[in-house]
C-alpha cells in the first residue's frame, strides 16, 4: 500500500492483531471470545483494491485469536488461539491450517517471528517465554523468569536477544 493510502472495508469484527502479507494484502485475527458471545472468531485475509479492503479468505475458529506474526518468506501466519500456536498457509486466496505446534500452560498472549525467520518467540500468560526454531518449531529454550503472565515478547534480528514484559 503506498504511503498515505487509506483503506476501509473491514466489517464489524473485534481485531486483536494484524499483519502485512504483502504491499496489498493484510491478515487480521480476532473475534468475540467464546462461541457463546455470538461474535465469530477467526482469521481474515483482505486485499486492497481501489482504496477498499476486500475479504479474500477467512477461517472460523472455536476461540479468539489474540496474536499473530507473519513469516513473509514462507507466506505463513503464526496465530495464538487459546493455549496453542497454529501455523496457517496464506497462499493465493486460501488460508488453511498447516499444523498446531505449541501448547502452553496458559493462554498464549504473543507470538513473534525473528527478522531472519529462524526463530519464533511465544509468550504464555502463565509466565514462561518459549523460543522455537523455524520451520521445525522445536523448543530451543524456555525462560521462566516472570512470576505472573507475560503480556508481550520480542526478538532481535538474529534471534540472539529475547525481551518480554509482564
Amino acid at each position: 500500500m503506498p504511503p498515505g493510502t487509506e483503506a476501509s472495508g473491514v466489517s464489524a469484527f473485534p481485531i486483536y492483531s494484524i499483519g502485512s502479507l504483502s504491499a496489498a494484502r493484510v491478515v487480521l485475527a480476532g473475534g468475540g471470545g467464546t462461541l457463546r458471545s455470538g461474535i465469530p472468531n477467526g482469521i481474515r485475509v483482505y486485499s486492497l483494491s481501489g482504496g477498499q479492503l476486500l475479504e479474500t479468505s477467512a477461517v472460523q475458529l472455536e476461540d479468539v485469536a489474540i496474536a499473530l506474526s507473519v513469516h513473509k518468506a514462507t507466506r505463513t501466519v503464526l496465530v495464538t488461539v487459546g493455549n496453542q500456536v497454529r501455523v496457517y498457509r496464506c497462499d493465493g486466496s486460501a488460508v488453511e491450517i498447516s499444523r498446531t505446534v505449541v501448547e502452553g500452560a496458559g493462554r498464549l498472549a504473543s507470538v513473534v517471528v525473528s527478522v531472519d525467520g529462524r526463530r519464533v518467540v511465544v509468550a504464555d500468560d502463565a509466565g514462561p517465554v518459549h523460543v522455537l526454531s523455524y520451520p521445525e518449531m522445536e523448543r530451543m529454550a524456555t525462560f521462566e523468569k516472570h512470576t505472573k503472565g507475560v503480556n508481550d515478547a520480542d526478538v532481535n534480528g538474529d534471534g540472539s536477544l529475547v525481551v518480554s514484559s509482564a
